[in-house]
């Protein structure tokens, strides 16, 4: 019975995957520019998470032996790729001359604006580590969730109604996975060194609760944005 439903959620989200993946053949193929920029910006995150999982395992190892304090080398971690991920959208909005796909046309505005809520997402999205040991399946899968709920608040699916925003949202899951890799595979693998096992396992109520937590990162973003 287990073997037959793991297969059948397999076979979903293979499913899922390849229609993100005809997504981005498509925005490739199509005439849209910030299609196109947002496709060829996923294509390189998913290129450089690839090349993290194959060589990166030498600068977690060197991280993980310095004396420094886990929230430091977790923080380090997490916005270097914050910072590649925001890098790499805005040389292709750059590259392609699309508009609206980097949140902002400057990139200090840019860091100015995501590294706030980037930082409490690490922070929270560490003290959540430090109660529930999470798989490296799980933290890709949150990344992706976290970047549907920040594009549906401060992204391109805020210029649709919620319902619709959480459709399109749930469709490029796939989508939002792989950009956010380049952030939250850094941190898996460096995680399962500073703590290859749960303090203390609790209830999947309490780890999705700790799973959730880190979107309140987003509220300095929607703080500066309203400022700025």
């Amino acid at each position: 019975m287990l073997k037959t439903i793991l297969a059948k959620t397999s076979r979903f989200f293979l499913v899922w995957f390849l229609i993100g993946f005809l997504l981005i053949i498509a925005w490739l193929g199509g005439y849209d520019l910030n299609n196109r920029a947002v496709a060829m910006a996923t294509i390189t995150c998913g290129a450089l998470a690839v090349w993290f999982w194959i060589s990166g395992r030498v600068f977690v190892e060197f991280l993980y032996c310095r004396t420094w304090p886990a929230i430091i080398k977790v923080l380090l971690v997490g916005l270097t790729g914050a910072i590649g991920i925001e890098l790499t959208f805005w040389l292709w909005e750059k590259i392609v001359g699309a508009m609206g796909v980097a949140f902002n046309s400057s990139f200090l505005v840019t860091l100015i604006l995501t590294l706030p809520s980037y930082f409490l997402l690490i922070i929270l999205f560490w003290l959540g580590q430090k109660r529930y040991r999470y798989k490296t399946a799980e933290i890709l899968v949150w990344g992706g969730v976290y970047q549907v709920v920040a594009d549906i608040l401060t992204g391109p699916l805020s210029s649709n109604s919620l319902l619709w925003g959480i459709i399109y949202g749930l469709i490029g899951l796939p989508i939002f996975i792989i950009v956010y890799s380049v952030m939250m595979l850094p941190l898996a693998m460096l995680l399962k060194k500073i703590r290859p096992m749960a303090s203390v396992r609790g209830s999947r109520y309490q780890r999705l609760v700790w799973g959730l937590l880190p979107m309140l990162g987003f509220v300095p973003f929607l703080i500066l944005r309203f400022i700025i």
